[in-house]
């Protein structure tokens, strides 16, 4: 089990979120083909990994391993801002069902949008 540094707020298991997180995911019509051509239990470590880094406040690498990790699920598969806003959205209902702190909620939506040019390759 991968555990937050609390970085979503006292006593918060990260890795429950992302498990619920990505069950809605596989099942959104809007983006679950993308589950398919993936290791989702991978996907998921990296996710945890992931918020620790960018809630930590040491990102400065972020933008290019988003931008790398992402480059053929945008060539070959067609990742845009549709799936892109699909993943806040999920992400976003998720957090407040869990009903993390909105401080802790818009710091890391807010950073998910930051990186949105970098997963889309523009």
């Amino acid at each position: 089990m991968f555990h937050s540094k609390n970085i979503l707020g006292p006593e918060t298991d990260i890795d429950i979120i992302i498990e619920a997180f990505y069950s809605k995911l596989v099942k959104d019509d809007r983006v679950r083909d993308f589950f398919t051509i993936v290791d989702l239990e991978a996907v998921k470590r990296k996710q945890i990994n992931f918020f620790n880094i960018i809630l930590s406040d040491d990102d400065k690498n972020v933008q290019n391993y988003m931008k790398t990790s992402h480059t053929e699920l945008v060539n070959d598969f067609g990742l845009n801002d549709n799936h892109f806003n699909a993943l806040h959205e999920v992400l976003a209902e998720t957090l407040c069902e869990f009903r993390i702190e909105e401080n802790y909620r818009e710091k890391l939506l807010g950073k998910m949008e930051q990186l949105r040019p970098h997963v889309l390759c523009k």
